[in-house]
């Protein structure tokens, strides 16, 4: 806690006073100690043995011990009630002995002395900050910047509130009010901070330009800006960037990685595997290098090498899972999930808090319709990362297809109550009930929603021409399910529900021909061929 400042200077003037007093010199005080002569005024009448107890509590103050403060502070408050100061420091003191309604009960005391006192403010702000009474604290600080429009701090101090209680617009603003009074780059490097964090990167590149103008060799502040322009789509302008900040430094591991990075973001493999390349011969960068050769090529297509940077990491560190990760992400771009289950499976009991491992496993048990193992792993990802919303959903779906639905249930309302305009979760949930032939209503409702949010998802309309189906309303399904059609073309589970719908409407030869174009999709489907055989 600080000290109570006011109090010190207060001493300082009346024992100047005194001084002077004591005297029939003529010893003048400078203005700078004296503000006036109505203060002079006041500190001449001030009784001396309050003064003494003032001396005394402020030393106890300073060394702690804050009883022995309080009942000194409590000798002066008797003889010279109307001194705001010695409220202070006995607020301090109780707060210093924990007593924060004591310590509260005085300042609300000082404040019916002088409501505008700027040593009570700051105080009673200090306090309802520390308490996390952020409100309070932001109340007293917004009374500062009315009574002083001058003082940068205290616009500061309303961005920090701000932002810890999650109005970054409102925190920007004070921010940038900060800036203009007082033109301290502190305030543009809270805002540029802040716009970075909230992902306002249009708002961030702004503020760390203008940073930039003020400090043009700070590779904070290069650094910061290479990252916001790259997540602009703006590659060219990081890499520059980079580039400047190795000027200015020399170069190093670190903006190497981050050149091969920005690189590869640009499509510019040959750059990216080059830079990458120079750190092959480094014990202490070897093991980035092939990681990010690997992950180059395996976006490339190029999963020969993609496979042979992967093997390289995987031998040289057998205990870094990311040699099994990129392994198995080569194989399951090849549409190849058993190859990864055969990498994946012996690396999950090696690593299991690994998330990536247990959610790949998941995933690729998942593309082998062995839904039941699948769900294991995808649980144990969830277990990791409770906030996963792709292991969310693929756990979801397992459960779906493995009739837990009080599992999937349960999973699909988490999806839609943390994110209402989560689409994919509305629109599964809606096919799941509408299968069930449970709640169609609900389903109805989710199905509109979810084609609200994404009109042109094929999957999505084809779910709402299904329930429409379900209902009764084949004509209308019919529209729906066409249109779906006409998005993806070879999607035999679509091409199946307009082939039901034509049947539906007794158009035989209509829905022959889509069962036969599903049946050449998905030639063991049992349903479709018992369909085929009754037509």
């Amino acid at each position: 806690m600080k000290i109570n400042q006011q109090l010190v200077q207060f001493i300082i003037l009346v024992l100047l006073l005194i001084s002077c007093q004591s005297t029939n010199s003529a010893i003048q005080l400078s203005p700078d100690a004296v503000a006036d002569d109505a203060q002079m005024g006041e500190l001449s009448q001030i009784n001396k043995e309050a003064l003494q107890h003032i001396m005394d509590g402020q030393l106890y103050l300073d060394q702690g011990d804050f009883a022995m403060s309080i009942v000194e502070l409590q000798e002066a408050q008797i003889l010279e009630p109307n001194v705001i100061a010695i409220y202070i420091s006995l607020a301090e003191s109780y707060w210093h002995l924990n007593k924060t309604d004591r310590a509260l009960e005085y300042l609300e005391s000082a404040s019916e002395i002088d409501p505008n006192n700027n040593d009570l403010l700051e105080f009673k702000a200090e306090i309802y900050f520390r308490m996390r009474d952020f409100k309070q604290a932001q109340t007293q600080y917004q009374k500062l910047r009315e009574l002083n429009p001058a003082v940068a701090d205290y616009s500061l101090a309303l961005g920090d509130i701000a932002r810890i209680m999650n109005n970054f617009t409102k925190a920007l603003q004070y921010y940038e009010e900060a800036y203009a009074i007082g033109e301290d780059k502190i305030a543009l490097e809270l805002a540029a901070d802040l716009s970075h964090r909230i992902r306002k990167y249009e708002n961030a590149e702004s503020y760390y330009d203008r940073l930039i103008e003020l400090d043009t060799l700070n590779v904070d502040y290069l650094s910061a800006l290479s990252d916001i322009k790259l997540q602009l789509g703006k590659a060219d302008e990081a890499i520059g960037l980079v580039r400047k900040v190795i000027q200015i430094e020399g170069p190093s591991i670190e903006r190497q990685i981050q050149l091969g990075v920005l690189y590869g973001e640009l499509g510019k493999n040959a750059e990216a595997i080059k830079s990458f390349e120079g750190l092959l011969d480094s014990d202490s960068t070897r093991a980035t290098a092939l990681h990010f050769l690997s992950t180059i090529y395996r976006e490339n297509k190029e999963y020969g090498e993609a496979q042979k940077y992967a093997d390289d990491l995987i031998t040289l560190q057998p205990e870094n899972p990311q040699g099994y990760i990129n392994s198995a992400l080569i194989a399951l771009e090849q549409d190849d999930p058993e190859q990864a289950i055969q990498i994946l499976n012996p690396a999950a009991a090696d690593f299991p808090e690994e998330y990536l491992i247990q959610y790949l496993l998941g995933l690729s048990y998942y593309q082998t319709e062995n839904y039941k193992i699948a769900a294991v792993f995808l649980d144990k990802a969830r277990q990791l990362v409770p906030h996963s919303r792709n292991a969310l959903h693929l756990l979801a779906i397992a459960n779906d297809n493995l009739e837990n639905w009080e599992i999937s249930d349960g999973i699909y309302r988490q999806l839609i109550q943390t994110d209402s305009t989560d689409a994919q979760a509305l629109n599964n949930y809606a096919y799941s009930l509408v299968e069930r032939g449970e709640q169609l209503e609900l389903s109805k409702k989710y199905a509109e929603r979810a084609i609200d949010l994404e009109p042109e998802q094929a999957a999505y309309l084809d779910t709402y021409g299904w329930i429409l189906f379900k209902t009764g309303k084949a004509k209308e399904a019919l529209k729906y399910i066409q249109k779906s059609l006409e998005i993806d073309g070879e999607n035999a589970e679509i091409l199946e529900h307009l082939g039901d719908v034509y049947y539906s409407l007794r158009k035989y030869e209509k829905a022959r021909e889509y069962y036969q174009k599903a049946l050449q999709i998905d030639p063991d489907n049992q349903n479709l061929i018992e369909k085929l055989s009754e037509l």
